[in-house]
């Protein structure tokens, strides 16, 4: 992306954030992949990193800090976040805005990450022509779309029963399109 370009990129393939170890509870790879990340961490030499994926976003941010005790050594910030620093110092300008209207769906991430998180998704919806509407169920109370659920039992009929209670109340609105942020 041209938006991102000048950004310097870290993601190299033999490490992740290990969330998908962490919940499926196979704590002996949660912890060599944990302890790999934060050796690979070391190695970096900056003072914030952007978080383009909400769910290494919550996880380096919350649960590593709250479950496995350690901090990371810089600033972690969401995506969103930062592209609406960059859209409110004038780094960036929406040239043909989308004009439609779109129900805003938000990740499980936002009952963890809090207003830091959605509201500058919310900001950058504007910006570019989306008319947002809220569901009922929104922000830190926001519904699943079913893929959690599956680490409860790992039944797929969990995941859709979940995406089912969602999509009927995108239903109610009569409005074709949704806004989605969640990797899921």
């Amino acid at each position: 992306s041209r938006v991102m370009r000048d950004l310097p990129k870290f993601g190299p393939s033999d490490v992740c954030c290990g969330e998908l170890a962490y919940r499926g509870g196979a704590w002996d790879a949660y912890r060599d992949i944990t302890e790999r990340l934060l050796a690979r961490f070391d190695d970096l030499d900056i003072e914030r990193m952007v978080c383009y994926c909400a769910s290494c976003y919550n996880f380096l941010g919350n649960i590593l800090p709250k479950v496995y005790g350690k901090e990371l050594p810089f600033q972690l910030v969401s995506l969103y976040q930062w592209l609406a620093e960059r859209l409110e110092a004038g780094e960036l300008e929406v040239k043909r805005p989308l004009g439609y209207r779109a129900a805003v769906h938000d990740s499980c991430y936002a009952s963890e990450l809090g207003p830091s998180f959605y509201e500058p998704l919310r900001d950058l919806y504007r910006a570019a022509g989306v008319e947002t509407l809220e569901l009922p169920h929104n922000r830190d109370r926001s519904l699943s779309c079913g893929a959690a659920s599956i680490a409860r039992r790992w039944n797929p009929l969990d995941l859709l029963k979940e995406q089912n209670r969602r999509y009927r109340e995108v239903k109610g609105t009569r409005i074709g399109d949704m806004a989605v942020n969640c990797p899921g």
